[in-house]
Parts: structure tokens; sequence; C-alpha cells
């Protein structure tokens, strides 16, 4: 690490006041305009300025003409604000909050932290599922976690599964015909990753049955890191953050798609952003929603320095290939 990049990360963490966060938004705007430049990618804003407009993990739904978003604050990969954050947006592009501040923050010490937002629309309210890796107890584990809100009012956390630690990222749930889905990624020891899914007849996964999913085309030399899912019509798409090795190393973004709703998938290619590749170190959870037919994509880029943008790219024909 840089010595610059040692010394930002050193001010924002301990001396977290108000110059250092005007300074800290400031020269994430520079940066922000530096990468976007020459492209067609719309940076995404929010009223909730914690995170001075970094952040990472982006899930979206698209309910009406609304559009709903949750993010973790991750400003430099400084663990402890990695809180989850909701918004509502008439545009998808200018977000407010529904929360004072994030939906949960993390107040304990040491290197555990919440992250993987993921957010469905479910009988009249949003429920916004969202992580614990925790690393303070003995065994080390990762705790998925569920509020809801509707009619303005959000419900109290409720703690619905955990795994042992690795073994449950970037968890992703979509409703069938009436039952839930989730998928998730389950880390190997060393090297690899499976792609798992939990069915249920309950939001709250209280009873559930597990089962591993298979994925063709896989690129040679990457590995599952994040995944996005999302029904359309009689098929599900989805958004891969594929890497090099554990830690999410050189990661970069890939659809895909099932056609047998989840037992198969096949990554298709690809997902081009145009920024120059000397700003992108990797690329994590993203996610997608349909809008008049065809897809927006909001891309979560980390550069060089660990700075972290959510991206809109807009309009992207998505195939489903034979």
């Amino acid at each position: 690490m840089k010595f610059s990049h040692f010394v930002r990360r050193v001010f924002f963490h301990f001396i977290d006041n108000r110059l250092i966060r005007w300074f800290s938004r400031v020269y994430s705007d520079l940066l922000l305009k530096k990468i976007i430049k020459g492209t067609d990618l719309i940076p995404i804003r929010y009223d909730e300025k914690s995170f001075v407009n970094q952040a990472t993990h982006p899930d979206v739904l698209k309910k009406d003409d609304q559009y709903f978003l949750t993010v973790s604050g991750y400003p430099f990969e400084i663990e402890h604000l990695e809180n989850p954050f909701l918004f509502c947006s008439d545009d998808g592009i200018c977000f407010k909050s529904l929360h004072d501040g994030p939906v949960d923050a993390y107040t304990g010490t040491g290197l555990s932290h919440f992250s993987d937002g993921d957010i469905i629309y479910d009988d009249g309210r949003i429920v916004l599922y969202y992580r614990l890796c925790e690393m303070e107890k003995t065994p080390k584990t990762d705790d998925i976690f569920i509020k809801t809100y509707s009619e303005k009012n959000w419900s109290e956390r409720k703690a619905v599964l955990s795994f042992q630690k690795d073994k449950c990222l970037s968890q992703s749930v979509v409703i069938i015909n009436g039952h839930y889905e989730m998928y998730y990624v389950e880390m190997n020891q060393e090297w690899g990753s499976k792609l798992k899914r939990l069915k249920s007849d309950s939001y709250l996964f209280d009873s559930n049955i597990m089962d591993e999913v298979r994925i063709n085309g896989m690129p040679e030399g990457r590995m599952l890191w994040h995944i996005d899912v999302v029904l359309d019509g009689e098929a599900l798409m989805g958004l891969f953050a594929l890497s090099t090795a554990k830690g999410g190393v050189d990661c970069r973004l890939y659809y895909g798609y099932s056609k047998d709703f989840g037992d198969t998938w096949e990554i298709v290619e690809p997902i081009e952003t145009s920024i120059h590749e000397k700003w992108i170190k990797r690329i994590y959870r993203s996610s997608m929603v349909k809008v008049g037919g065809l897809w927006n994509i909001y891309i979560s880029v980390c550069t060089p320095g660990d700075c972290w943008f959510v991206l809109l790219l807009e309009k992207q024909e998505l195939s489903l290939l034979n």
C-alpha cells in the first residue's frame, strides 16, 4: 500500500470529524470525475454523507415508479463503516435515505463487520437481508440478519441463518411462485467456491432445503466471489463477480442466466464498463434491474487506492443464448 493511502485510511479511521469527512468527500468526487471521464457511466448519488459517497455491495429493485437501493458504506476499505443503508429514488440515480443513517451499525471492536445487503419486495414491505462477518467469537461465523420496512416503519433486527466463516457470501434472494430461494457463495478453504441455494416457504428461511447449483462456462482461472440474481419472466438472470483468488483478487463482472429456475447457470460474457483499467482494482457485487425491456446495471468499482463507487450502466441488452 502506498504511504499516501495508508495515511488517508489512518486519518479517516481515527480522526473521524467533519474536516476529515469534508476532505474525503472532495477527494472522492475529484477521483470519481477522473474514473468516469470518457464513459457512459453515471455516478450514483446519496443524501447520506456518512460514507462520503463511497459505497459497495449494491442491490436494487424497482417497484412501480420507484427504485430501492441498499449499499454498504466502505470508504478506503474501513471495515467498521461497512454498514447497510437503504435508499429510494424516482430516477434510479439520486437516492434519498429511508433511515436516519445506516439501517444497522456495527458497534463492536476488532475485525467483525456487516456486508452484502440484499432486498426483496414481499407482501407490501421491503425485506433487507444483510450479513454479519463475526470475527470476534469462536467459532467465527457468517450470520444473516433481516429488517423489514413498511409504512415508514422499521422492524427490529432478526437473526435468520448462521454459517461457518466464509460459508455464506453475497446472498441473493428471489421469490419464485410464492417460494423463497436464497443463492449464495460458499468458499473452499484454499481456492475455489461453489454456488449454493436454500429453498424455503418463508422469507425467514426457518425451514429450508439446501443444494449446490451447477455453473457452466466459468472462465479459466477465475472463481465465484459475489452474485446477484433476479427473476425475469420464466428465466433467472445473474451477475457474477469472478476473482482470480480468494478475497476478491482482480475481480471482474460477468453476466449469465438460468432457464431451469436456477438448477443450472450459463455464464455468457463479461460486462464491459469502458473504464480505463488503471482505475479498476476489482469489481465487487453489482446489481441489475430491468427497465423498459433493457437492463440497468449498478456496478461496484474499487480503485487502486481502495476507493469504492457505485456506477450506473444504463440500457444494456442481455440476451439468453440458446
